[in-house]
């Protein structure tokens, strides 16, 4: 084979290339972390790029600072390899050329689930000794999502002719930390390493479409606003319920209340999870907390959901803490309870540029993969940074690469079909290579 790449010579050893795939996903899928602790994770991506003479720029404190209230608790500098980065994110650029030109880059989620990985002898993950074994599961596919962008980084890195007669004269690599529950985008669209991209290709693996599909551009995207609410009031012995301020009896209210406000027919949903209470069961409560998540068709809808939820607070009996009388945690309780409403993460709507979702399209028809429109009935920050490109005054698309699953996304067995990452990779080498 010619020493020259171009596109036609990879798919001749299309068989190798989808090994290749193959392997790195197994190797990140065992290595499961959940939002913002993905640290081994991206140490393993920070060496790959170096190895392609990849220039890296981490997020940085002061990055970490400007949202420190989306990740209470969070570990900065967890990294082994690269100390200087404060959360485990992180653009790779691969220069091509000098002059002007398009800085195209690639979105890639990295983090996995905080879900115990299904250990059915069945699953795939399982058989062939894959599967993570740290109480955290790669359950939405980011672990081939990671695949591609690094296989994909590999082949451009030693073939940059592949992109010379391109307009294309820079390629970025975003990794993104902390995607599930919407937080990490915030971070990246105020750091600097959206600085200098004209371009912004986002895409997801499954989410309900079938194998051998591609959708260029799919509509239905979900805004969403997550929150963890928190609520304090006086322990007392349960004997004497009445010197005491019960932080549950307000937290049960608005949780009931809550889940009877989404209406599915209309494209609004509402999801409480991890509620916690913790004490003794012979005192009154005077902690108690849990994270919710509502979603809507579109941004007014989320709104309005919000503003429901906060007449909720009001009618619970539970005071809404607003932050002017200090700390939440030594706030003064009078005869009422307080409760903090924090929000934790959000996605809007995506809007999708022709352009990029045109090269989509191109390219999957010159693979001979089918395309149709599909709806992502889900939410995804990279919306924010699509419209932060947007901003910018340039171009962003979202795509999915249909890949048939076991379970649903978000599920402990979930799997996907691999061969989906030979046609994902494809797709975006053969967009690019077209880019003219």
């Amino acid at each position: 084979m010619a020493e020259s790449f171009v596109f036609d010579d990879f798919t001749k050893i299309s068989d190798s290339i989808q090994k290749l795939l193959s392997v790195t996903r197994h190797s990140l899928h065992g290595m499961a972390e959940s939002a913002f602790c993905e640290w081994e994770t991206m140490d393993t991506i920070a060496l790959c790029a170096k190895r392609c003479n990849a220039t890296l720029i981490f997020l940085s404190d002061e990055d970490a600072k400007r949202h420190l209230d989306l990740i209470p608790g969070i570990k900065l500098h967890g990294s082994q390899k690269f100390p200087q980065a404060a959360l485990p994110g992180l653009k790779a650029t691969i220069t091509l050329r000098d002059g002007p030109g398009v800085h195209a880059a690639i979105l890639c989620d990295i983090d996995a689930l905080p879900l115990k990985e299904s250990s059915d002898p069945l699953r795939k993950p399982v058989q062939d000794g894959y599967s993570s074994q740290n109480g955290c599961c790669h359950a939405c596919a980011h672990d081939g999502h990671m695949a591609v962008c690094l296989t994909l980084m590999q082949t451009i890195a030693n073939h940059p002719e592949l992109l010379r007669d391109t307009s294309i004269n820079a390629l970025s690599f975003i990794f993104e930390c902390g995607e599930e529950g919407c937080r990490g985008a915030s971070f990246i669209r105020d750091s600097s390493l959206m600085d200098g991209l004209n371009e912004l290709f986002c895409f997801h693996l499954g989410m309900g479409l079938e194998s051998g599909y591609i959708c260029p551009s799919p509509d239905g995207f979900l805004a969403t606003e997550k929150y963890a609410f928190a609520f304090r009031g006086i322990s007392a012995h349960a004997g004497h319920p009445e010197l005491g301020v019960n932080a549950l009896k307000p937290m049960t209210f608005l949780m009931s209340e809550a889940l009877k406000l989404p209406d599915p027919d209309n494209g609004t949903l509402l999801n409480i999870a991890n509620v916690s209470c913790p004490g003794a069961l012979n005192a009154i409560p005077d902690k108690g907390s849990f994270l919710l998540e509502i979603r809507g068709r579109d941004l007014q809808s989320v709104a309005l959901m919000r503003e429901k939820l906060e007449d909720l607070v009001q009618k619970s009996g539970a005071v809404l803490f607003d932050g002017d009388s200090g700390e939440f945690d030594s706030a003064k309780i009078e005869k009422e309870p307080l409760c903090l409403m924090r929000k934790m993460g959000r996605a809007i709507p995506v809007v999708q540029d022709n352009d990029l979702t045109g090269l989509i399209l191109r390219a999957s028809h010159s693979l001979g993969l089918k395309t149709k429109s599909f709806s992502f009935q889900a939410s995804d920050d990279a919306s924010l940074l699509i419209d932060a490109m947007h901003a910018r005054g340039g171009k962003g698309c979202y795509f999915v690469c249909g890949a048939d699953i076991t379970a649903p996304h978000h599920n402990p067995s979930f799997d996907f079909d691999e061969k989906a990452l030979g046609n994902c990779y494809f797709v975006l080498l053969k967009a690019l290579c077209s880019h003219f």
